[in-house]
């Protein structure tokens, strides 16, 4: 090797070298950045607070829980948007927690006032399991004001003996997941008296899914690591690609003059007719397997279709959906063209054990959502309700 090899070598030598330090001094930097950022976030903000102009909430907050101060309010909310645990069976779930507004069982259910225990006791109570998502969980809500709590009085009182009411919603579920929780507590050797599932937005969310996707988009079944696939996750985590994503974000907003969920929303057909109708397929095709199955225990069933946003609301008393302040619904739009259509069948096969909730907001000039798709203390009380008109 001649000494101009040699020295071209050195010199890329060297700027290998100090490319790479570059990239670690960089990487830790801003690691250590997002690491005192997301602190702040998670101890000063809550994805209420800062969405929406303190004027919008402050005004429909107070208006929602006025014996509370706005950090009470603040804690509340940051419990309720907690981290997920992975689940082999339904993917994830929402995982055991001991908050001051917010509590969740090492069973799997939220607990509520008078909360009765695990394994229920049949002998002493009729017993009730709720299913659903997060608007069932009541997200938003204090443990006493969530359906759990609200429910159980309102039945004790129609059925004339004490219930249980366990409720088993969790975040970003439809009913196929909703599915597989009722088998497995069967398995497990638990079963209500009485099955209710409180469905409609997240059937209509996660529209081409069969299972929604973990909410940190990690999935639990994984092929064997490649190089590739190696890469990948690294590149994920890197503090530098964080940023890069952000700054792509920016200029995407700044080019379009439109928010990244403006910008999802104009590319896609919400009314496309064939998602639609196979979202009402996937629900009734789980209607029917597990109306097998509780027949096949003697559990007794009560679907309920519910409120959204999008359906029979008057938005002007709804503060939380604006274009100008940039919240994407994507997914949850498409309910403002399925239900129309789930109605349309409701009302052509009048399906058994189908309660029709969803138009409860109709007519009410109040606020009656906590955030944009999540229900206000008073919506609980309405729905709950109409829930207990249903049961027979």
């Amino acid at each position: 090797m001649g000494i101009r090899d040699s020295r071209i070598l050195r010199t890329t030598a060297t700027y290998f070298i100090n490319t790479v330090i570059l990239l670690i001094v960089l990487n830790v930097g801003l690691g250590i950045f997002y690491h005192l950022y997301d602190a702040h976030v998670a101890r000063d903000r809550n994805r209420i607070f800062s969405k929406y102009p303190n004027s919008i909430v402050l005004k429909n907050i107070h208006e929602l829980f006025p014996k509370m101060t706005k950090a009470e309010v603040a804690q509340l909310l940051n419990e309720e948007y907690r981290t997920w645990q992975a689940d082999w069976f339904t993917g994830f779930s929402e995982a055991p927690f001991h908050g001051k507004y917010v509590n969740v069982s090492p069973y799997g259910f939220r607990v509520g006032t008078n909360q009765g225990p695990w394994p229920p006791d049949h002998q002493k109570d009729y017993v009730v399991f709720l299913f659903g998502g997060s608007t069932a969980f009541s997200y938003g809500e204090t443990d006493d004001q969530a359906f759990g709590s609200v429910l159980q009085p309102m039945l004790e009182k129609k059925l004339g003996r004490p219930v249980a009411v366990y409720n088993f919603g969790q975040s970003s579920w439809f009913t196929t997941q909703e599915r597989i929780l009722f088998e497995q507590l069967i398995l497990s050797g638990q079963k209500p008296d009485l099955a209710i599932f409180l469905d409609g937005l997240n059937d209509f969310h996660w529209v081409n899914q069969v299972m929604p996707a973990l909410p940190d988009d990690r999935p639990i079944w994984r092929q064997p690591p490649t190089w590739r696939s190696v890469l990948t996750d690294a590149k994920k985590v890197l503090p530098m690609t964080r940023l890069a994503i952000a700054v792509r974000h920016m200029l995407d907003r700044a080019a379009h003059k439109k928010t990244l969920g403006e910008i999802q929303v104009a590319h896609t057909k919400f009314d496309d007719p064939v998602a639609l109708q196979g979202a009402v397929d996937r629900y009734f095709a789980n209607k029917k397997l597990i109306e097998a199955e509780a027949k096949e225990y003697g559990i007794k069933t009560l679907f309920v279709w519910e409120p959204t946003p999008f359906y029979k609301n008057d938005l002007q008393y709804d503060p939380f959906i604006r274009p100008e302040f940039g919240f994407s619904f994507t997914g949850f739009t498409y309910t403002k063209y399925g239900y129309p259509m789930m109605r349309d069948v409701f009302d052509r096969t009048h399906p058994d054990n189908f309660l029709w909730c969803a138009d409860l907001q109709e007519g009410r000039h109040e606020l009656l959502y906590v955030d944009a798709y999540h229900y206000s203390p008073l919506m609980t009380e309405i729905i709950s309700g109409c829930i207990v008109d249903g049961v027979k």
